[in-house]
């Protein structure tokens, strides 16, 4: 299971998803496929890429193909409804739209006569998907062409249109790969100086950089990487402490315990003890949560609005690999 790098399983080869939640709030991750987050009531503090939003009941928030995004809405009270869907569906060579925003917000979805589309979609597209009936499939792939279309031509009219990438989305593309390489290689020396060679960056920029894009510290992505690893190891009975400390990239048990519990308010001993170990997974954010709270098919990057996630950063540790 990728933590960060999220790989949704569909049912079938469909890739559509819809689903929503009241008063939650998700780690940093990106996948290829798009997201729209309807905010139906309350507010949400976002993030996606290098854009820092505040968005309320009625906003629509536009998560492109590989733009890494989470939210950190510390006590606030919403309700957030998710689509997301292959890029694929709008067209066979889709490519990054480059939005200005990735916010649209209420009173300019009525400016642009799109509110009522946009309502539509979210009512639509999860009956469609949940009652399958003939032809189910080319009725999602049409809603979604007509909104998408609908709103480049808006943004492009009204200067929401970016244009071209160029070096931003270049950069992103290089905090992808760094992202995914920290995914298959999480057991490994990996150090912030090595990750700030890899995208060309000075360790002082690659650190506000990081840190900008994920909202928190390279280190502590790091460790809960490896920490989530651990979690999925401890299910194997067969597996010693030390060979999942080790397997995990850390040096020696102890810096192991001392992380494990850090992030999740358990030694791993103790998790294991829990007479719901097979029932609860656990956050990174210090507090258990059942698994019906989380997003169905996802890595473990969802919490309720109980913390800020500046809250869950690690100090930076020496003398071992995190």
């Amino acid at each position: 299971m990728k933590a960060f790098h999220e790989v949704r399983r569909y049912e079938g080869d469909f890739m559509a998803w819809h689903s929503a939640y009241d008063n939650m709030s998700f780690w940093a991750h990106w996948h290829e496929e798009i997201e729209l987050i309807f905010i139906r009531s309350g507010s949400a503090h976002l993030n996606v890429t290098n854009h820092a939003l505040t968005a309320h009941a009625g906003d629509l928030v536009i998560c492109d193909s590989g733009d890494i995004h989470y939210s950190d809405s510390y006590q606030m009270e919403n309700r957030l409804e998710f689509i997301v869907f292959d890029p694929h569906f709008l067209s066979s060579r889709y490519q990054y739209s480059n939005f200005a925003t990735p916010l649209f917000t209420a009173e300019e979805q009525k400016k642009a006569g799109m509110d009522g589309l946009i309502l539509s979609l979210f009512e639509r597209f999860p009956r469609e998907l949940l009652e399958k009936k003939p032809y189910y499939q080319e009725f999602i792939k049409n809603m979604l062409r007509e909104f998408w279309y609908s709103l480049l031509r808006y943004r492009r009219e009204t200067g929401g249109y970016a244009g071209q990438g160029g070096r931003r989305h270049e950069m992103l593309n290089s905090l992808q790969q760094l992202l995914q390489y920290i995914d298959e290689h999480y057991s490994e020396n990996i150090t912030l100086p090595q990750a700030a060679a890899q995208m060309g960056f000075s360790e002082s920029h690659f650190s506000k950089l990081f840190k900008q894009y994920t909202g928190i510290h390279f280190v502590s992505y790091l460790q809960m990487v490896r920490i989530e690893q651990a979690i999925n190891l401890l299910h194997d009975p067969s597996k010693r402490m030390v060979d999942i400390a080790y397997d995990c990239g850390f040096t020696n048990v102890r810096t192991f315990n001392r992380v494990f519990k850090q992030l999740t308010s358990y030694s791993p001993a103790e998790f294991c003890r829990q007479k719901d170990f097979e029932e609860y997974t656990f956050t990174l954010g210090n507090r258990k949560v059942p698994k019906e709270e989380r997003v169905e098919n996802d890595s473990i990057v969802v919490m309720k609005n109980n913390r800020r996630l500046s809250e869950h950063t690690l100090p930076r540790q020496t003398g071992d690999r995190s």
